[in-house]
């Protein structure tokens, strides 16, 4: 379906949008004032309707049209003092939901969620389809409404350039004419009555090229292709509706917002790029530039390099190489680590952990320094390897930025402090110092880095306190520490003791800027006598091959490996005959092994989710596996318990190791196939039930075949079903009957027929039992099968006499 931008439109197509039949079937709802076709699209689509409100409703939808009415006010209120989890939301989170085919997040639809563009209608012209729809996606997110038809209920029209009918009229009203970067600046200075003036079409450079002074260009000059040329319209450089919303993710529609402000601050340093208030003319002679040479063409003298939270050119540094795609679960492929000084302040055991972690992301550590060692991971510069490492251009971190690069799986270059081995003095010794502004890890790690510099941290701010290291001059330990005349500093003060070991006066200017948000990013251009010996090594990307990468990510494509199994010659047709209880004979045609290699391993998988077994297989791959054409060539099957699944009793007559999913797992953690013994499922409560013992059932199963010489005929109501159960009992070497045997004797041979039948057709079955053969339910061979024992006694059925 094609998203219309109408608003009555979207709810038109209410009905008709194409989406999965049971989008809402994990929503319970109270609606208020819902209109009956919304909540007949809601039942239709799996939602379930309550007639009152309770704690297992997952969320309360309210009509637009009733949001500020007093029934809705005191739904709220009744709502958040008994159902603090219950979501109140409007109906567009319905109509929306259905268009995106996913559950969008409940917050941006909530009923008292801030918006800034509330009852404001946005008419849009002049654009690409493309920025109309993440225009649409954006004003509709902050609380607009918008639409293609110019009416006088529009409050203002969002043009590319000033042309056209609707240009002509809106001239003519009350309707604010703007460009599309009107919005971007009200959204970053969260103020809807921004001005317009300075946002009108007829100011722009070039009526064919909007594109150059919307100055997103300065953010995204490094990674974006040229401006799109789209018949003369000018396009917006923004980020597109698919990037603003992925997996429903509240933090990346909050993306655009953090653009927006970052762009507007560019736009304040950036005079070449200033837009004038005044007239095109003015603009052009203020701005000292040309006209574009032609649409969509950017000098490159425009652009300014990308830069980094760190100061550090993006493309200077690097951890692998960036046209490799590493996966995130092998973030440390290609480095191979030493411990170094660590060894004397770690405990072993916690060395071992470290050890185990790093290994299951792909890296190595090395018990000895020698040529191989990548990185040299140390704490300070005393460390024995530091010098040496440092002339020989190899990576010399700390466990902290090992710490923060498994965190973020992403193999980074150093950009904190804590990341580089710090000087071997203790410069805060008999130092009390408190911190403020900082949480969480940001606190963690200032704290660390007092503690290893020698000071003592305290949580509270008191007197006997030496220094208070705030991030921003706000708060209540602030306030206390300019009462009490207390130093307060920023963190570049421990950033320099901790680099140079020792710090400047104070009172210097870099230790009272207070406005970095990121404050313990290093500004690298500060450092760079001290930090360019140990970055010059990072130029140098880490490049790991292919066949590495394939090997060892879980995710990694196995096409080519299943196309190769597919075109092997490991199975042939060939063709079988089977016999009837007639007499009667039928050819079959069935793939059987012609060539198996035993030292692979062929799993079969039941009891797991798609989602488990996309992961478990990917990982049997990796380590050389393949999944069985058959459960007749498995040599694994792969269960979290017992089950009395048809795959798991069939497995229990054929397959030699009934493994859990913990041996692909620790397998694939440790790169090589584990003993299949230790990891042999035992389910101690149903082995108990059943009076067996699974390990015992396969070593039987392997030496005779259950059901060897007995035909078994099923009667019509036997569930599991005739195909299932032919499939476990030919497994367990029996033959099942298409036809009633005469007698327990088949045809004279030693072979015993037996009915299994159950209490639907107990009617129909005195006949067997005066033809002598015995009626048994199919207990029989269910649990027969799975404890590897056949009792007669207890699962014979009792015939009542004709």
């Amino acid at each position: 379906m094609r998203c219309s931008l109408e608003p009555t439109a979207m709810s038109e197509n209410l009905q008709e949008t194409n989406t999965d039949d049971l989008l809402f079937n994990d929503i319970s709802f109270y609606s208020i004032g819902l209109s009956p076709e919304t909540l007949n699209v809601l039942q239709q689509h799996g939602a379930i309707k309550e007639s009152y409100l309770h704690d297992m409703i997952n969320v309360c939808i309210v009509a637009l049209d009733l949001e500020d009415s007093k029934q809705s006010s005191d739904l709220i209120s009744e709502t958040r003092y008994n159902y603090d989890k219950v979501q109140i939301v409007t109906d567009d989170w319905v109509t929306l939901s259905l268009v995106a085919q996913k559950i969008l997040p409940y917050k941006v639809f909530a009923i008292d969620y801030k918006v800034i563009f509330k009852n404001y209608l946005f008419c849009l012209s002049q654009l690409s389809v493309t920025d109309k729809r993440t225009l649409w996606f954006i004003l509709t997110h902050h609380g607009a409404k918008c639409t293609l038809r110019l009416s006088k209920a529009c409050t203002h029209l969002v043009i590319g350039r000033a042309v056209g009918a609707k240009y002509e009229k809106a001239q003519n009203t009350n309707i604010k004419i703007i460009t599309p970067d009107w919005i971007l600046d009200a959204i970053s200075l969260k103020n809807c009555q921004h001005d317009c003036t300075a946002y009108h079409p007829s100011l722009l450079l070039d009526d064919s090229s909007y594109g150059s002074v919307i100055d997103c260009v300065l953010e995204k000059a490094a990674t974006s292709p040229p401006l799109s040329q789209n018949n003369g319209i000018a396009p917006i450089i923004i980020p597109s509706a698919d990037s603003l919303h992925r997996e429903g993710n509240e933090a990346n529609m909050q993306y655009f917002v953090n653009k927006a402000s970052h762009l507007a601050l560019q736009k304040d340093k950036a005079s070449s790029v200033k837009r004038s208030r005044a007239t095109k003319n003015m603009m052009r002679k203020k701005l000292n530039v040309n006209p574009l040479p032609h649409k969509g063409f950017i000098s490159p003298n425009s652009i300014s390099p990308t830069i980094n939270p760190a100061g550090v050119h993006s493309s200077i540094y690097f951890g692998h190489d960036p046209d490799q795609r590493v996966p995130p679960e092998c973030c440390l492929l290609a480095c191979r680590f030493y411990l170094d000084s660590y060894t004397d302040i770690i405990p072993e055991q916690e060395l071992k952990t470290w050890k185990k972690v790093i290994e299951a992301h792909g890296g190595a550590v090395c018990p000895n320094f020698n040529v191989k060692v990548t990185h040299l991971v140390c704490p300070t510069h005393s460390s024995k390897h530091f010098e040496k490492c440092l002339i020989e251009g190899r990576r010399i971190v700390t466990a902290s930025w090992l710490n923060d690069v498994l965190t973020d799986k992403v193999l980074r270059p150093p950009s904190e402090a804590l990341h580089f081995p710090r000087a071997p003095c203790q410069p805060l010794l008999n130092y009390v110092i408190s911190v403020t502004g900082f949480i969480d890890v940001e606190r963690e790690k200032v704290k660390m880095m007092i503690q290893d510099l020698g000071g003592s941290f305290s949580p509270n701010l008191t007197r006997e306190c030496s220094y208070l290291i705030c991030k921003s001059l706000t708060g209540a330990k602030y306030s206390k520490a300019c009462e009490w005349n207390t130093p307060t500093i920023n963190v570049q003060w421990l950033n320099d003791l901790w680099l140079i070991g020792k710090a400047e006066r104070l009172a210097s200017p870099k230790y009272q800027n207070f406005e970095n948000p990121e404050a313990l990013k290093l500004d690298i251009n500060h450092y760079s006598p001290v930090i360019s010996r140990f970055m010059t090594c990072w130029s140098r990307p880490l490049r790991v091959s292919a066949v590495e990468i394939r090997k060892r990510s879980p995710y990694w494509e196995y096409s080519l490996l299943k196309r190769k199994q597919e075109a092997s010659s490991d199975f042939r047709l060939v063709k079988k005959t089977k016999t009837n209880a007639d007499g009667t004979t039928k050819d079959l045609e069935i793939f059987a092994p012609s060539r198996i290699q035993d030292n692979m391993p062929r799993v079969v998988f039941t009891g797991f989710t798609e989602e488990e077994i996309i992961v478990l297989r990917t990982k049997i791959f990796s380590l050389g596996g393949t999944l069985a054409t058959s459960m007749y060539t498995a040599t694994h099957l792969i269960a979290p318990r017992i089950l009395r699944t048809v795959k798991f009793l069939i497995g229990v007559s054929l397959i030699p190791n009934i493994v859990t999913s913990a041996w692909i797992n620790e397998s694939f953690e440790k790169r090589w196939l584990l003993d299949e013994y230790d990891f042999f499922i035992s389910d101690t409560e149903t082995e108990e039930l059943l009076g067996f013992r699974l390990k015992a059932a396969v070593k039987r199963s392997s030496e005779s075949k259950l059901f060897s010489g007995i035909n078994i005929y099923l009667t019509p109501g036997v569930e599991p079903r005739r195909d299932d159960m032919q499939q476990i009992v030919e497994a367990a070497g029996g033959r099942l009957l298409d036809l009633e045997p005469d007698s327990s004797d088949a045809n004279g041979k030693n072979e015993r027929s037996i009915i299994v039948s159950c209490d639907q057709d107990i009617s129909m079955c005195s006949k067997y039992t005066a033809k002598n053969l015995q009626v048994f339910s199919s207990e029989l061979i269910i649990t027969g099968v799975l404890t590897q024992r056949l009792d007669f006694d207890v699962f014979q059925l009792e015939i009542p006499k004709a």
